[in-house]
């Protein structure tokens, strides 16, 4: 999965819209749509506003691990 396939399927889980992530991270509708279907990457700013919208760690979004949150070790 790329990182549009990724926001589309938290998006879906969370039932969050285009203008709600819009709303929530700051940046606006056209940019998010670019991401999500015109296969644009988010800047590292971006991401974090995301992840951090979604309650999901960045480096799900960015493919770098394939589960949603990092928990630190006790």
């Amino acid at each position: 999965m790329n990182i549009s396939d990724r926001l589309k399927e938290q998006m879906k889980i969370r039932k969050i819209s285009v203008p709600g992530l819009s709303e929530k991270t700051g940046i606006s509708e056209n940019t998010i749509k670019n991401y999500l279907y015109r296969g644009q990457e988010p800047r590292a700013e971006a991401m974090l506003a995301i992840a951090n919208a979604l309650d999901i760690s960045a480096a799900y979004l960015r493919g770098a691990v394939s589960y949603t949150h990092l928990t630190l070790p006790t």
